[in-house]
C-alpha cells in the first residue's frame, strides 16, 4: 500500500487517496474505490473520501462498509461540484447490492453525488436486492436524468430498512414523465421500512420529472420540503406489482410546494376509486392540485377521473389531513384550508363518497361555533331542491324542501316500514295504513288504521 497522506492519518481513516484515486473529473476512479473497500477487514469500515472530483461506477456488496466525505460540496452558484459522479454515464454512480447476498450497513456520511453537467447522466444512487440496513446522513444527490435515487427490491433479496436523514435530492436536467427524483419500487421479492427525515427534494427549473415515483411501496417521512416545477411534478403513487401489499405514504409534517396552485402535487394512479386517505397516512400540506387517476400507462390523461375541488374547479389547500388509520379514536379529518367557506368544499360529481362509523360506531356531523347548526343537506343542484337533516336544541328536524315531505319507503310492502319506538307503520298494497307493535313478517301482518282515498 502507498504512503498514507496526512488527511488520512489524522483522520484515522483509510483513504481512497491511498489507493490511487486521482480525484481530477477525468479519471475513472472505480478501481482505487474497489481496492480501498477490499483492503477493509472481513466486518468492513470506514473509507475517507477527500474532496475531489471523482468519476466512478461503484457496485458495493461488502458489509459494513460507510464512505465518509470531508464536507458536502456547494451545488448553488457554482460550476463544478466536488463529489462523486458517473463515469459511464447509463450506469449509477452507486449501487448497493446485487441481489446475490444481503448487503447489510452500509453507509453514505457527508457525500455528495453530482452530474457536473454531464449531459445524460441517469441515476445517482441505486439500492438494488440485498441492500439491508442502509443508511446515510448528510447526502445530497443533484442533477440526474432519470432518478437521482432509485430503491427496487431484487429478484432474490429485499431492500429493507432504508434510513436517509439531513438529506438533498434535487434534479438539475429534464427527464420524461415516467422519471423521478426519487422511485421506489416493491420488486420480485419486496421493498419496505424507507425512512426519510429532514431533507429536500425537488425537481428543479423546467424538470418533467415527478419528485417521487412511488410503486407497491410505503415510505415514511418526516420534517421534508418538496419543491416542484411545473405542472403534474409531485408525488405519484402506482401498484405495478400486483401481489405487493399496497403502496402509500406515511408523513407527517411534509410540504409539497410548486410555483402554481394549477400544478398536480399528489397523484393516485392505482385506483379511480380510492381517496386520497387510501394512500396518504398522516398530514401533508400542498398548495396544488390532487387528482385521482386509474390509468397506469397514461398519465396526463383522465385528470377529471375523481372531483375534489372548490368553486374554481381546483383543489388549493395549505392543509390536508386524514384519521390515522392505526388508532381507531382518531377522528379528525379535514378538506382545504384557510380561507373562504368555499375553499373547503368536497364536491363529488356523479361519484361516491363513503363514511364509515369510528370507534362509537356513528358519523358524527359537528358544527364548533356556538351560533351555528350542524347538519346535513341534501341538495340537487340540477333541479333547485334541497332537504336537511338539522341537529336543532336537542331535535332531529326533517326538512323537505317546498312542495315536498319527509318520506319512508315507497308505498308497497318491502321490509321496510317506519319504526317509532316499537311500534311499525306502514301502507300495504291496497293503500291501507297499517300499525303493528313489533316487527311485522308481511304486508297484512297489522292493524289497519285507514284507508288512502
Amino acid at each position: 500500500m502507498a504512503n498514507r497522506i496526512l488527511t488520512s492519518g489524522l483522520q484515522d481513516f483509510i483513504s481512497v487517496k491511498d489507493f490511487g484515486a486521482v480525484g481530477d473529473g477525468i479519471t475513472d476512479d472505480t478501481a482505487a474505490f474497489n481496492a480501498a473497500i477490499a483492503a477493509l477487514p472481513a466486518l468492513g469500515g470506514t473509507i475517507f473520501v477527500p474532496n475531489a472530483d471523482y468519476r466512478l461506477n461503484l457496485t458495493i456488496t461488502k458489509s459494513g462498509v460507510t464512505l465518509q466525505g470531508e464536507t458536502n460540496s456547494r451545488h448553488r452558484n457554482t460550476t463544478t461540484k466536488l463529489g462523486l459522479r458517473p463515469f459511464n454515464l447509463a450506469l449509477p454512480v452507486i449501487t448497493v447490492g446485487n441481489d446475490t447476498a444481503y448487503v447489510e450497513h452500509v453507509g453514505l456520511q457527508d457525500i455528495s453525488i453530482v452530474d457536473n453537467a454531464d449531459s445524460g447522466a441517469q441515476v445517482g444512487l441505486r439500492l438494488a436486492g440485498g441492500a439491508y440496513a442502509f443508511y446515510a446522513n448528510n447526502l445530497m444527490i443533484t442533477g440526474f436524468q432519470k432518478y437521482c435515487l432509485h430503491i427496487q427490491g431484487g429478484s432474490t433479496y429485499p431492500v429493507a430498512y432504508i434510513y436517509f436523514s439531513n438529506f438533498s435530492f434535487q434534479h438539475g436536467s429534464s427527464g420524461a414523465a415516467a422519471d423521478a427524483v426519487v422511485y421506489t419500487r416493491y420488486g420480485a421479492v419486496f421493498t419496505t421500512a424507507i425512512y426519510f427525515v429532514n431533507g429536500r427534494i425537488g425537481n428543479g427549473s423546467g424538470g418533467s420529472e415527478r419528485l417521487f415515483l412511488n410503486d407497491s411501496c410505503r415510505p415514511s417521512m418526516v420534517n421534508v420540503w418538496c419543491e416542484s416545477s411545473g405542472t403534474r411534478r409531485g408525488f405519484r403513487v402506482l401498484q405495478t406489482d400486483v401481489s405487493a401489499p399496497g403502496a402509500f405514504f406515511e408523513v407527517q409534517n411534509v410540504t409539497l410546494d410548486s410555483g402554481s396552485s394549477s400544478d398536480i402535487l399528489l397523484e393516485n394512479g392505482v385506483n379511480a376509486s380510492l381517496v386520497m386517505a387510501n394512500f396518504v397516512r398522516g398530514q401533508i400540506n400542498l398548495d396544488g392540485l390532487i387528482e385521482n387517476n386509474a390509468a397506469t400507462t397514461a398519465v396526463l390523461s383522465n385528470a377529471t377521473a375523481y372531483g375534489i375541488v372548490s368553486q374554481f374547479d381546483t383543489f388549493r389547500s395549505r392543509i390536508s389531513t386524514f384519521p390515522d388509520a392505526s388508532d381507531p379514536t382518531d377522528e379528525t379529518a379535514k378538506i382545504g384550508g384557510s380561507g373562504s367557506v368555499g375553499a373547503r368544499v368536497l364536491y363529488l360529481d356523479g361519484n361516491r363518497i363513503d363514511l364509515q362509523p369510528g370507534a362509537a360506531n356513528f358519523v358524527r356531523l359537528r358544527s364548533q361555533s356556538g351560533t351555528s347548526t350542524a347538519s346535513l343537506e341534501l341538495l340537487d343542484q340540477l333541479n333547485n331542491r334541497a332537504a336537511r337533516v338539522i341537529n336543532d336544541a336537542g331535535e332531529l328536524q326533517l326538512t323537505p324542501p317546498a312542495g315536498y315531505a319527509v318520506r319512508v319507503g315507497d308505498g308497497v310492502w318491502n321490509g321496510r316500514p317506519l319504526r317509532l319506538g316499537s311500534w311499525y307503520l306502514w301502507v300495504d298494497a291496497t293503500g291501507t295504513l297499517r300499525i303493528k307493535s313489533g316487527a311485522p313478517t308481511s304486508d297484512l301482518d297489522g292493524t289497519v288504521v285507514g284507508t288512502q282515498t
